[in-house]
């Protein structure tokens, strides 16, 4: 039980660290950076996992939902779900290349 609290202890000092508050708050980006990443739902994902492993968090996950494309693959993916990710993935590589944290940052892109 000891080992269980002190996991919880630590689990909530982070969630509630004010770095961790910093590190959610995206609006201290600037707009032109925003835009990089795409203001849609991933691409504000991406710029937050950026912000988070900034603030040394060590295992960041971002997903993105609806790529079951049996109906209009082609068009689906060209029009809809490709843009997006090729805007915010590329963003967050250059965004961490720029601030020296790729080189320490292993990216896993999985399909």
């Amino acid at each position: 039980m000891q080992a269980r609290d002190t996991f919880y202890e630590k689990a909530y000092g982070l969630i509630t660290s004010p770095a961790t508050r910093r590190a959610f708050d995206i609006n201290q980006e600037p707009d032109r950076l925003r835009e990089a990443y795409g203001r849609t739902t991933f691409g504000q994902s991406c710029l937050l996992a950026r912000r988070l492993i900034e603030a040394g968090v060590h295992f960041v996950t971002v997903t993105s939902g609806g790529w079951d494309t049996h109906v209009d693959n082609f068009k689906s993916l060209k029009n809809r779900l490709l843009p997006v990710l090729d805007q915010a993935y590329s963003a967050l590589l250059q965004d961490l290349h720029d601030r020296g944290l790729l080189a320490n940052t292993l990216v896993v892109w999985v399909g």
